[in-house]
């Protein structure tokens, strides 16, 4: 939805663009592929209702967090501020 709200906004030709510049590539892609995945494992009939939520979840928060990223490639030094957040973070 958020895609879709700034593809409106900047128009699809520019977002597209946009999404596969070499700072959003990987990220583009990763959420993509996310989106997939998802779809098809809600799908796959016969596998297992508690397997099948450990997959859809773990997708879930695999979108949430590419999501995140590429909207913090469009701030200035926000993937390094989050990256030396929580680098430090760790060290602890």
């Amino acid at each position: 939805l958020s895609l879709l709200s700034s593809t409106f906004l900047c128009g699809p030709r520019r977002q597209f663009k946009n999404m596969f510049h070499k700072n959003r590539k990987w990220t583009t892609i990763a959420y993509f592929t996310s989106i997939f995945v998802t779809l098809l494992f809600c799908f796959i009939p016969g596998l297992p209702k508690s397997l099948r939520l450990i997959i859809l979840v773990f997708m879930l928060f695999v979108q949430l967090g590419s999501s995140l990223w590429y909207t913090l490639s469009y701030i200035p030094f926000a993937r390094r501020t989050v990256i030396r957040y929580v680098t430090n973070f760790m060290e602890m």
